[in-house]
């Protein structure tokens, strides 16, 4: 399959950094951060999140316009909301210069699998390039996650009792452009079975910088009906994402653990 969005030619590896006009720089008025990041990109789960770790006793820290807070024993951090690939990228970068080298993103994503079911949770294998955004971090089509860390998170849900799936997850810089067609094209090819907005990218930026991500999603609608049928506002969902945040945020840094 050729991907819509071809790479752009450029060098995709430190030795074009003397070209890179911009470059992540520390802020003086952040302090340094905890090595683990907790990212939730979606809005109320970031709100949902944040409200949680506050809740365990985490405190506020200053972080241009995100949201963010560093737990009472400065053991990780939490960031959001960034919603899209240009939003979450930025988030990243910023984190890594501030002493962030491992991730775990929490979000939903859409089904193109008709044995999966709204509420499910996926911890996903690898992505598909196909967002403008990874194109200038990477040339390679699929990324694979950072196996390690994909099996502590899976062996971290499963010992809070859930079930999870693992698959090929595709991000899209459009939803609202979206064809059945192309899905159904990138099921076939890559075996794509789940759709989000960021993961892609995030993963083509970690590949970039060396350091280590992970995901967790929560099915939140179905692609491969005739009509698209969203599941956001369902019980299941709600408390779904409310499970699996509340128990990331009480077991601290158990859920980095890497296998």
């Amino acid at each position: 399959m050729t991907s819509k969005h071809q790479p752009h030619g450029r060098n995709k590896t430190a030795a074009d950094a003397a070209d890179v006009i911009i470059v992540p720089r520390r802020s003086r008025q952040v302090n340094p951060l905890p090595e683990l990041a907790l990212l939730v990109v979606n809005h109320s789960e970031a709100d949902l999140a944040v409200s949680l770790a506050l809740a365990d006793g985490a405190c506020r820290n200053p972080f241009f316009h995100w949201q963010l807070v560093v737990d009472r024993q400065q053991r990780y951090c939490l960031a959001g909301p960034a919603l899209g690939a240009p939003a979450a990228g930025l988030l990243m970068e910023q984190l890594l210069v501030h002493g962030v080298n491992r991730f775990l993103l929490v979000s939903c994503c859409g089904s193109l699998d008709p044995a999966s079911e709204i509420g499910d949770l996926v911890v996903p294998v690898a992505t598909v390039t196909d967002t403008n955004l990874s194109r200038w971090y990477t040339d390679r089509d699929v990324l694979a996650t950072d196996a390690s860390l994909q099996r502590g998170l899976s062996a971290f849900v499963s010992r809070q009792g859930l079930a999870t799936a693992s698959g090929v997850i595709w991000s899209t810089d459009a939803p609202y452009r979206e064809h059945r067609s192309e899905l159904l094209a990138l099921r076939h090819h890559y075996g794509v079975g789940f759709v989000d907005m960021e993961f892609s990218s995030l993963c083509a930026i970690a590949t970039y910088r060396g350091v280590s991500l992970a995901s967790l999603f929560v099915v939140s609608d179905y692609l491969w009906t005739k009509a698209w049928r969203p599941g956001f506002t369902s019980s299941r969902f709600r408390h779904r994402c409310k499970t699996i945040l509340s128990a990331c945020i009480g077991h601290g840094t158990e859920v980095f653990r890497s296998e």
